[in-house]
């Protein structure tokens, strides 16, 4: 195997871990999804049960905002649902899933031959790599590679250095992929309380 192809070998073990952490992270996005537009819906049925059963009925006060926020909470549903079956959260998870598992086959294939014979070149090894990238244009996302990069010095280093960088990168992923579905949840969900503490 030729230096550059080592080089090329290096890049394909750092792109399949990558792969793996983005189909991981749009699976659990996927799921966060799930559970956001079916928890608001359902506080939004029991927001309006509380004006329809007797020993619940609100103050005529309250009627207005549980009406405002039953009309609010659903443009929030609908704008959640049109949004996720764009983003195909999903589909792209079992794409990155695939192309993660041909990388690792094409790599542990070119390994075992680097292992047989160091100094014979593999065939078509970067063309290989290549043309498995182009089959799944959907690239992972920098913080994929950077959960690659710290996995990958995990073993090497135990520090507080390290622990800070593990702490500050799942910080970097709420505030990227989480924020907007736990704050809408977490907004509904308190509203809902509020609502009925109050009637």
């Amino acid at each position: 195997m030729t230096a550059h192809q080592k080089k090329i070998l290096d890049h394909i073990w750092k792109t399949y871990k990558s792969r793996y952490n983005a189909h991981h992270r749009l699976h659990r996005i996927a799921a966060l999804e799930v559970v956001t537009t079916t928890s608001i819906s359902i506080l939004i049925l029991g927001v309006n049960l509380i004006g329809i059963i007797p020993n619940l009925a609100p103050q005529s006060l309250l009627v207005g905002w549980i009406n405002f926020y039953s009309i609010v909470m659903s443009v929030v549903v609908i704008t959640l649902t049109v949004y996720h079956g764009r983003s195909q959260t999903t589909v792209r998870a079992e794409r990155a899933l695939v192309c993660a598992l041909d990388l690792q086959h094409l790599y542990e294939k070119a390994k075992t031959r680097s292992d047989e014979n160091d100094t014979a070149p593999i065939p078509n090894l970067e063309d290989d790599y290549h043309q498995i990238l182009k089959s799944f244009p959907d690239n992972h996302h920098p913080l994929d590679y950077q959960r690659t990069y710290l996995h990958e010095n995990e073993n090497k280093k135990k520090c507080v250095k390290l622990f800070f960088r593990f702490f500050w990168f799942h910080v970097k992923c709420f505030f990227t992929f989480y924020l907007i579905h736990v704050s809408l949840l977490v907004f509904s969900v308190v509203t809902a309380v509020a609502l009925f503490l109050l009637k």
